[in-house]
């Protein structure tokens, strides 16, 4: 058991774990992304045309055995259906990058007064350890 646990922690189980759960979310909103807001209007400049029952006659299917035809529509719909995918994912992923980018604008920057703390801390770090001192210019 304590096998188990050390595994947990070192691989940071609950952190994958959590960002599969996340991942299962995202995948949602842009599928409903997808099939709810982009999808209605082409289908609408399409004049609802359905590509994906497109196929090429391979043989003529006697009566009462399956027809052997290459689905090529289902191949052309897919490929279409990523695209728009990858579209949707990479505008989702530019607005967050907008929203981070603003908050690390937002972050106050480092005063003087913190540098020169830091200067000190690290010049008392190097008095206490004298191999470890730092060239000061």
């Amino acid at each position: 058991m304590t096998d188990l646990k050390r595994f947990m922690i070192r691989r940071r189980t609950v952190d994958i774990a959590a960002g599969l759960v996340l991942a299962g979310a995202f995948r949602q909103i842009i599928v409903s992304l997808v099939n709810d807001v982009i999808l209605p209007p082409v289908s609408y400049f399409t004049s609802g045309a359905n590509i994906s029952n497109l196929s090429y006659v391979l043989k003529k299917s006697p009566t009462g055995l399956p027809l052997v035809s290459i689905g090529y529509g289902k191949f052309i719909q897919t490929a279409i259906d990523f695209v728009i995918l990858g579209v949707a994912i990479s505008m989702v992923l530019r607005a967050a990058e907008k929203v981070t980018a603003e908050d690390v604008k937002a972050r106050p920057k480092s005063s003087q007064e913190e540098a020169l703390l830091k200067e000190i801390r690290d010049l008392l770090k190097s008095q206490k350890n004298p191999q470890n001192q730092v060239n000061s210019v």
